[in-house]
């Protein structure tokens, strides 16, 4: 928490969380961020349940594929139990979830633009980056230097390796 109120104090105007934080310290950097008023998107931790949306001081939740995984921690194993067992738990949780997200304003993004640029990034990075508004996007994920490891520039573009594939042998 101390860490957000010095990168608030340092002029972010917003504080985005991680899974791999534990349940103290999330909870931590969000009472930080709504006692100096400032919005928050992220991950859910790992050791977070579901029922905690009821509560949750999180504004914004950064992918919908946090919900899922939340989903199959709760299931268990797709393998041991099948594909349709895993649908059907999701649609018995649906309604609570939904609700419990409705109750205290949290946005969740599909991300599905991200997801669909994947396929760009293959078949026509140099389009894909020229469509793309780099200056708005974080520098250390564009050029590869975050703790990702891997960017969207040619040189650490991890989809690089696939490029001349056609969309057949991909």
């Amino acid at each position: 928490a101390e860490d957000a109120r010095c990168f608030i104090a340092d002029g972010y105007d917003g504080i985005k969380l991680y899974g791999f934080l534990n349940m103290e310290s999330y909870r931590a950097i969000l009472d930080a961020a709504e006692e100096l008023n400032v919005p928050t998107v992220g991950h859910l931790p790992d050791a977070m349940p579901l029922s905690e949306l009821r509560t949750t001081k999180l504004g914004e939740i950064g992918h919908l594929e946090e919900l899922v995984k939340a989903l199959l921690n709760e299931f268990g194993s797709i393998d041991e139990k099948g594909g349709d067992a895993f649908l059907q738990f999701v649609e018995s949780r649906a309604d609570e979830i939904a609700a419990d997200l409705a109750a205290n304003d949290v946005v969740v993004q599909t991300t599905l633009r991200f997801s669909e640029s994947f396929a760009e990034q293959v078949f026509d990075l140099q389009g894909a980056l020229a469509r793309t508004p780099l200056e708005y996007a974080n520098p250390g994920i564009v050029e590869g230097t975050s703790t990702l490891g891997f960017g969207w520039l040619p040189d650490n573009n991890k989809f690089a390796q696939l490029a001349g594939s056609t969309p057949e042998e991909r």
